[in-house]
C-alpha cells in the first residue's frame, strides 16, 4: 500500500448534516476522497481520458484498480488507525477510559492484532482526553513535536465552535443580511492526516498522485473559495500491518465499505462480523446542473471487523429525479489483516 501525507496549509470544512454549516467532520471519509479525486480528474484531463479513468475505477471486473482508505490522523511520525470494533477497557479505577478511544497508533495496533488477551487502555498512554491511544515512548516523541511537558495540553486538531468562521449572506431582493458561522477543523503544526492507497493497476498511480496534488492547490472539502482546504502532499512509506493468513484472521476496515449483493447473498460477508453503519448523504455540486441533494446510502464504517475478504463496489447516488451524469461514492473496502482478538 502507498501512503500519502496531507500537510495542512489552511483549516478544513467537511460538511455534516445539520441546520446550518456549523457542523464539520474531523476527517474526510474514503467516499469523499474518491469523489474529490474524480472531480479533479474532470478538470485535469481531456473528456476521453477522464471517461477511461472513471469507467476503470467504477465498473471494473474482479480486483478494483484503485482503493483508498479514509483520512486518518498523524502527529509527527506517529500514525493512527481507526479504533477496531472490539471492547476496550481502562485499567484500575478508570475502566470506562477505553470507551473514549477513537484512534490507536500503528505500533499499538500491531500489538493488539497479535494479542490473545483482552485489550486494556492505560490513561497515561492516551492523549486528547483519551481519544488517541499509543505506546508511552510515542507520547514522548509527540510531546517533543509540541514542545510540551504536559500531555493534557496536546491538541493535534480542534473543531471548537469558538473557532468557527463568521460569514454573512445578503438577500438578492431586499439586500437584508444574515449572519451564520462556518465550522472549521484546525491542525497544529506537525499534525495532519494521511491516506493509504492500494494500486492494483500501476496506470492509476500518476492520476492518483497528480489528482491529490491538484486538490492540494484547489482545496479539499467545503468553502474552498475562501481559502479552506489547501494542503501540501508528501509521499510516505507504509508499514505492512498484517500477519500470515489463517482461519481466525479478521479484516479490519480502514475505509467505508458498501457490500455487493453477491457478497451479502452468496458470500455471507456479514456472518461473524463486528461492524457499525454510517449513512452518507449530502449535496451534489456540478457545473452541469444546479446543486441537489444526492441519494443517501448506508455503509459499514471504518474500524469494522470482517471474517472474510471484502471488495465492495462504487455506488451511483445521483438525485432521484435524474442528473446529467453519474455521482459516484466509493464503498470499496481497504483492509489490513490481524489475528482474531479474544473479545471479537
Amino acid at each position: 500500500m502507498e501512503l500519502y501525507r496531507i500537510i495542512p496549509r489552511a483549516p478544513f470544512h467537511f460538511g455534516e448534516r445539520g441546520i446550518g454549516q456549523e457542523e464539520t467532520a474531523e476527517f474526510p471519509h474514503s467516499d469523499t476522497l474518491f469523489a474529490a479525486l474524480i472531480s479533479a480528474w474532470r478538470l485535469m484531463y481531456r473528456p476521453e481520458r477522464f471517461k477511461e479513468l472513471v469507467n476503470g475505477a467504477t465498473r471494473f471486473e474482479g480486483t478494483p484498480p484503485l482503493r483508498m482508505s479514509s483520512a486518518l490522523p498523524y502527529i509527527g511520525d506517529v500514525y493512527f488507525l481507526p479504533r477496531p470494533a472490539i471492547p476496550l477497557e481502562g485499567t484500575g479505577g478508570e475502566r470506562k477510559w477505553g470507551k473514549k478511544v477513537a484512534y490507536l497508533s500503528w505500533r499499538q495496533a500491531g500489538d493488539l492484532m497479535g494479542s490473545d488477551v483482552p485489550a486494556q487502555v492505560r490513561r497515561d498512554h492516551t492523549l486528547m482526553s483519551g481519544r488517541l491511544w499509543m505506546h508511552h515512548q510515542e507520547i514522548q516523541s509527540i510531546l517533543e513535536v509540541f514542545g510540551e511537558d504536559d500531555p493534557s495540553k496536546v491538541r493535534a486538531w480542534s473543531q471548537a465552535e469558538a473557532e468557527a468562521m463568521a460569514r454573512v449572506t445578503v438577500d438578492r431582493v431586499d439586500c437584508s443580511s444574515a449572519l451564520y458561522y462556518q465550522g472549521m477543523v484546525h491542525f497544529a503544526a506537525g499534525c495532519g492526516f494521511y491516506l493509504l492507497a492500494d494500486l492494483a493497476e500501476e496506470g492509476y498511480r500518476g492520476p492518483l498522485e497528480n489528482g491529490l496534488e491538484f486538490l492540494g492547490e484547489q482545496g479539499l472539502g467545503g468553502r474552498r473559495s475562501v481559502g479552506l482546504g489547501q494542503f501540501e502532499l508528501e509521499k510516505g512509506t507504509s508499514e505492512v500491518l498484517s500477519v500470515p493468513p489463517g482461519r481466525e484472521n479478521y479484516y479490519w476496515l480502514l475505509s467505508l465499505y458498501h457490500p455487493t449483493r453477491e457478497e451479502v447473498r452468496d458470500g455471507d460477508i456479514l456472518s461473524g462480523a463486528r461492524y457499525s453503519l454510517i449513512t452518507r448523504r449530502g449535496w451534489v455540486y456540478s457545473p452541469d446542473d444546479a446543486s441537489q441533494r444526492r441519494r443517501a446510502v448506508r455503509m459499514l464504517a471504518e474500524g469494522s471487523l470482517l471474517q472474510k475478504p471484502a471488495v465492495g463496489n462504487v455506488v451511483d447516488v445521483q438525485p432521484a429525479g435524474g442528473f446529467p451524469h453519474a455521482v459516484w461514492r466509493s464503498g470499496l473496502a481497504l483492509t489490513v489483516t490481524g489475528r482474531r482478538w479474544r473479545d471479537a
